[in-house]
């Protein structure tokens, strides 16, 4: 018995297709189908094509059963090797995509912490860094940046700690940090080292100006001042900006004081001197200004008052050389006495009226009678040699043969030298 759905050989007795599991049918079934089909006028057309084409060969279904049952048996034999290898070629897919979801992790955390390192949250950066070396720690590029990192994060520690120091002003302890972390920013080029040069920048700017304020009060000079100047002079910052504005305001009053002192003194040179050495720091001090202003004009009043008392000097002098020249000696009491032998004894009186000594003073004189007749001249010379200003000298002589006492001296001429 043939099953009707699939054609395929099924016991007699089967009930259902053993192979697509469809109901079979009896042989009454058929009979009684066949009836129905003779009844309806369908059983003589079915029953001619029956004999002339039958609707399965039986043969044709056992063969095609039995190459269907080869192929399932050639089949079989490869399943578990396909099986195998779709197994094994999944697993290796799976584990591509999980080495692969953790480099591109691990690449992301890294050029996280460059971004962190950059904008200098170092300690993030590190943080990190460390999260990849874990999940790869055989990545040498990663423990470079660890290293470079964790430099960097030393370094920010340090400048904290002088921040520190500087607001409680332990400044010795600042710089010898500061020197530290210079020798160690000296070759760092890297931009994750950028905002620790800057740091390093304020801070050195900072612990300058600190000196500078400590030692100020100590300064008492524009040179002291003006050397202080030069070293905040190329700083950056308010402080910084502060401090020069301190020193310039004490150099301009320190300036002021030396000048009018200078002025007062009338050493107008080095008044003028000084103002302009402060107006060098302070060029818009008003008060400076204007005491150089004050300075100029006193110099010109004194110097043009100088030159008329030089003048006046100069033509006291040139009457003092006349009168020197010409009216040293003032002739004083004369007296004329005669002797027994009637020679006539002449004693004279003389005063320096010169500015200056004179000495070897000579005079001549002449002796006339009650007649205005002459009686006699002569030269004498006049003691002591050497006459002061004001002091007094006399000269004697005699006129032999005079016989009478009443004469009248008169000195003629006088010579002398100034001392």
């Amino acid at each position: 018995m043939y099953c009707h759905q699939c054609g395929r050989k099924q016991l007699r007795d089967a009930i259902y297709c053993s192979h697509c599991g469809k109901p079979m049918q009896s042989a009454e079934s058929e009979e009684h189908q066949a009836d129905i089909e003779i009844q309806s006028g369908q059983l003589q057309t079915a029953a001619s094509m029956n004999a002339v084409y039958p609707l399965i060969d039986n043969d044709l279904l056992l063969e095609e059963e039995e190459q269907q049952a080869s192929v399932r048996k050639s089949i079989i034999p490869w399943i578990v090797p396909i099986l195998l290898l779709l197994l094994v070629a999944s697993g290796l897919l799976a584990y591509y995509l999980y080495e692969s979801r953790i480099n591109a992790d691990v690449q992301g955390w890294h050029e996280q912490a460059k971004k962190e390192a950059i904008a200098g949250k170092y300690s993030d950066a590190l943080a990190l860094l460390n999260r990849a070396n874990e999940a790869r720690p055989s990545y040498q590029a990663l423990d470079k940046d660890l290293a470079v990192v964790e430099q960097a994060l030393a370094m920010q520690k340090s400048l904290t700690s002088v921040e520190e120091q500087l607001k409680v002003q332990k400044l010795d302890e600042a710089g010898q940090v500061l020197e530290e972390v210079q020798a160690s920013l000296k070759d760092r080029t890297e931009p994750i080292f950028q905002l620790l040069h800057e740091q390093y920048d304020e801070q050195s700017i900072m612990l300058t100006v600190l000196k500078v304020k400590e030692e100020f009060d100590k300064l008492t000079t524009v040179e002291e001042l003006a050397s202080k100047l030069n070293i905040t002079q190329g700083l950056k910052g308010d402080e910084a900006a502060a401090v020069r504005e301190q020193i310039i305001s004490k150099i301009a009053v320190i300036s002021y004081q030396q000048a009018e002192a200078l002025l007062q003194e009338k050493d107008f040179n080095d008044a003028l001197s000084a103002a302009e050495q402060g107006l060098t720091y302070a060029p818009g001090d008003e008060k400076l200004t204007a005491l150089k202003d004050k300075i100029q004009q006193d110099k010109l009043d004194f110097e043009q008052a100088e030159q008329e008392r030089i003048e006046n000097a100069m033509q006291r002098a040139a009457e003092e050389d006349i009168i020197n020249q010409t009216a040293a000696l003032k002739v004083g009491k004369i007296e004329a006495k005669l002797d027994e032998y009637g020679d006539l004894h002449i004693t004279g009186e003389l005063t320096n009226k010169a500015t200056r000594p004179i000495y070897s003073i000579f005079i001549e004189y002449t002796v006339y009678d009650k007649d205005k007749k002459k009686l006699g001249s002569g030269t004498a010379g006049v003691t002591p040699e050497y006459v002061e200003t004001g002091d007094s000298a006399k000269f004697t002589d005699i006129v032999y043969g005079a016989y009478t006492e009443e004469v009248t001296v008169v000195v003629d001429n006088a010579t002398w030298y100034l001392d």
